[in-house]
């Protein structure tokens, strides 16, 4: 229902909305283990050889237009609806998203249904992050977030300790 096919699209990874209590229950989701993720994705994935998009459909089908998978160690949000990817992402502070569908590009590329269509809004995404993307910013902001939050986390999992 969203984008080019019907797979659900991610809304969040291994980050919090803002302003959502830590006691909120997460979305609904396949069952995971500590640092591996969700088992039956990567059984899907590896041993049943099958594709994430019809994985993700699978897990849309099971679980609902919100779900949550956990790959590794970070958590993600799914969303499989256009309905709900317009309201969740336009709530207000929710993953940093831009406060509507208009900005930076115009129509986001996940809304658009023709691959034809796609390519004007490429072009003006590439013209925006070559005019506003600083390389060496996004690498220390990366690392810097890699620090905090990803091998803290890790090194908590790691069976050592």
């Amino acid at each position: 229902a969203v984008g080019l096919r019907t797979q659900p699209r991610p809304l969040l990874s291994g980050k919090r909305c803002s302003g959502v209590r830590r006691e909120a229950k997460p979305p609904p989701g396949p069952w995971s283990v500590p640092v591996l993720g969700s088992l039956p994705v990567l059984w899907a994935l590896v041993a049943r050889r099958r594709s994430l998009p019809d994985i993700l459909c699978d897990m849309r089908r099971k679980h609902g237009p919100i779900f949550m998978l956990k790959l590794g160690p970070l958590r993600q949000v799914w969303v499989g609806s256009p309905e709900w990817l317009n309201k969740v992402y336009e709530a207000e502070g929710c993953a940093g998203r831009p406060a509507s569908f208009k900005d930076p590009f115009g129509n986001f590329l996940f809304l658009v249904k023709d691959p034809k269509d796609a390519q004007p809004i490429r072009e003006k995404q590439k013209a925006w992050l070559e005019e506003n993307l600083d390389a060496a910013e996004v690498a220390k902001v990366a690392e810097a977030a890699l620090e905090e939050h990803v091998w803290p986390e890790l090194d908590a999992a790691s069976p050592s300790k």
